[in-house]
């Protein structure tokens, strides 16, 4: 690649930790990154309504649980303490501090994106992703999102499976009020790092 050219790289959470491999601190203000989270009740929710986001968050728990202590030295739960509302919200605070810490050693310009509110207004919340990403964007493209229809479609489900945002909201909210406790279970887990760890109140 030459020097002017330009890479987009679409990231899970699975390869935050890679960030430092694709971001480099020489790159300076030319390195932008678009990080997308969700809040943490929706978070929550969202991964503990069935059994088997239960079981992906165990199965990986351990090493985000080893990658956020070096982030964060003040959470030393022991994982075999921890309930699955706790686990969810380590799981959703050490992809958060990752990213952070990777565009923080890259110097690197950071636009969060909340999925919930880019859902609401996606035409927004795309000319400002574009923009932050450096890709054109106009009224027509605006037209072309919407046409495309992927935003009603679940992509862990094939293309069969379509949901408007007013269904996606409806799901959304069942699977809170299902799951109050586990997510009031994450929400106290998090006040107390915060409460042992202050300066990362900004984070969450």
């Amino acid at each position: 690649l030459g020097e002017r050219s330009s890479v987009v790289v679409k990231c899970t959470s699975w390869v935050n930790p890679l960030g430092d491999h694709f971001l480099k601190p020489e790159q300076g203000d030319g390195a932008r990154v678009a990080a997308a989270f969700m809040a943490l009740p929706n978070f929550v929710a969202n991964t503990l309504k069935g059994a088997g986001g239960v079981t992906d968050l165990r199965s990986n728990a351990q090493s985000r649980l080893r990658r956020l202590q070096k982030l964060v030295p003040e959470v030393d739960t022991p994982l075999y303490t921890m309930k699955p509302g706790q686990i969810a919200a380590m799981t959703w605070l050490c992809e958060l501090m990752t990213i952070r810490a990777v565009c923080e050693r890259a110097a690197a310009s950071v636009q969060w994106i909340d999925f919930d509110v880019f859902m609401q207004a996606p035409e927004e919340g795309a000319r400002t992703l574009a923009n932050q990403l450096d890709l054109e964007w106009d009224d027509r493209s605006d037209g072309l999102l919407i046409e495309s229809g992927v935003l009603g479609a679940y992509s862990k489900a094939g293309k069969s499976v379509k949901f408007s945002n007013d269904e996606r909201i409806s799901l959304l909210e069942k699977f809170k009020s299902d799951n109050a406790a586990l997510i009031e279970e994450a929400a106290g887990w998090i006040d107390n790092v915060v409460q042992r760890a202050p300066d990362r109140k900004s984070v969450v």
